[in-house]
């Protein structure tokens, strides 16, 4: 089954909030920034097509997935996979694939450490023995990574249908150095007096994460984590957020808290 789209009705807005508890303030800043990046993936999945369309015919726009490639290694630095969640192909799969994913798990050797190594050697080949013949004339320079970016993405495609809309993204190669560069940066926070371990977490993360198996830990530090805030905006209880925030002990904030829940 494809993921479970986080729900509206889990969105609270300021306006009817009875309590401005630091808490709710949190809350409803992550949610409207998360909304904004989903707005902002309608735009950006549009972006991927028009790259691939337009480099057929203008071969120095294939540059943009040279850019994109350093933008997920640099940010993974300070934030992990952060660029991941707003890339333009990750916004195609999201926007478009999970429309038409079968939603199977993502084959667990896709994901093994031996299998992204193979990956990334096979890109870093290719690049190689492409980009040295031709290296000094830009059009053709652009080609190479028009046709990276056009081959994989058709592999993204094939494997979005039967399995998760962004199995692509578990064996990515940029993704991967992303993941062991940025495991531990920005943590997502999990309050286990909170958390009730319902598992509505794990259906809406788009990388299959479990945050609610951290519990016990407090923190789930996983390098694949996309900071992408559909785990945090989804769970009842608040048990979730990227910045610890003290919950409030005023009865309206909880009450809010328990009817959400239910």
């Amino acid at each position: 089954m494809p993921l479970e789209e986080t729900p509206m009705s889990l969105v609270s807005h300021s306006s009817t909030a009875p309590t401005q508890c630091p808490q709710c303030v949190q809350m409803q800043t992550i949610q409207d920034r998360y909304w904004t990046r989903q707005g902002m993936k309608m735009i950006l999945w549009v972006l991927l097509l028009l790259i691939l369309v337009v480099g057929w015919f203008v071969p120095a726009w294939g540059f943009i997935l040279l850019g994109c490639m350093a933008a997920a290694v640099g940010v993974a630095f300070f934030r992990g996979r952060a660029w991941c969640d707003v890339c333009p192909r990750g916004a195609f799969f999201d926007v478009l694939m999970h429309r038409m994913s079968q939603g199977r798990p993502i084959p667990r050797f896709l994901r093994s450490p031996a299998f992204r190594l193979l990956m990334l050697a096979v890109l870093m080949t290719v690049m190689v023995v492409r980009l040295t013949p031709v290296w000094g004339d830009l059009p053709k320079m652009g080609m190479v990574f028009w046709m990276i970016l056009a081959v994989t993405t058709v592999v993204g495609v094939i494997l979005a249908i039967p399995f998760n809309a962004r199995t692509w993204c578990a064996l990515c190669p940029m993704g991967s150095m992303a993941y062991w560069i940025g495991r531990g940066k920005q943590p997502l926070a999990v309050d286990r007096e909170q958390c009730n371990a319902c598992g509505r977490c794990a259906r809406v993360c788009p990388m299959e994460l479990y945050p609610g198996a951290h519990r016990e830990e407090g923190v789930m530090t996983h390098g694949d984590c996309l900071k992408c805030s559909s785990c945090v905006v989804a769970c009842p209880r608040q048990a979730l957020s990227f910045e610890k925030v003290p919950h409030s002990d005023e009865p309206d904030c909880v009450a809010v808290n328990q009817s959400e829940a239910s």
